[in-house]
């Protein structure tokens, strides 16, 4: 992602704001996975952060929750997890207010896994509930799919 990164920029892909807000999203997602390969290494968080932060420049109703999401991986890896757990707090009511529903039950099961204790059960409890609900058969992968770069959080 980050050797065609500049072609992409180039190009006038970028001035169309959904293909601006999905590319930084991909980018910056693909940055928390790297993440998970580079443990001592700050590079992809930064990546991810900026991403987040172009997201959220574009000013967006339905970028807003996408630019959470990754802002709380990053402080979730950072080992910052009452920050994370905020920032994916109010990620869950942006999705809301975007009407993303999905998006709001993964940050409220990303928020459930850092905060763990009974408050952390029941918030992944009603997330995995929503997802089979609405048909998703792989709570796990389809977390994993939509905010990566959780694991191992510190």
């Amino acid at each position: 992602m980050e050797e065609q990164w500049p072609r992409m920029s180039r190009s006038l892909l970028l001035t169309v704001q959904m293909t601006r807000v999905l590319a930084l999203l991909g980018r910056g997602q693909a940055a928390m996975l790297a993440s998970l390969a580079e443990p001592g290494s700050r590079g992809p968080m930064a990546i991810a952060s900026r991403c987040a932060r172009r997201i959220e420049r574009t000013g967006t109703r339905w970028g807003k929750p996408l630019a959470g999401l990754l802002r709380g991986a990053v402080a979730a890896r950072e080992g910052r997890r009452e920050e994370a757990q905020a920032l994916l707090a109010r990620a869950a009511r942006d999705a809301d207010v975007a009407e993303m529903p999905s998006h709001a039950a993964v940050a409220r099961r990303r928020q459930g896994e850092l905060a763990g204790g009974e408050e952390g059960r029941a918030l992944i409890a009603a997330a995995n509930m929503w997802m089979a609900a609405h048909g998703v058969r792989n709570p796990d992968r389809f977390v994993q799919l939509i905010a990566p770069g959780f694991a191992q959080a510190g």
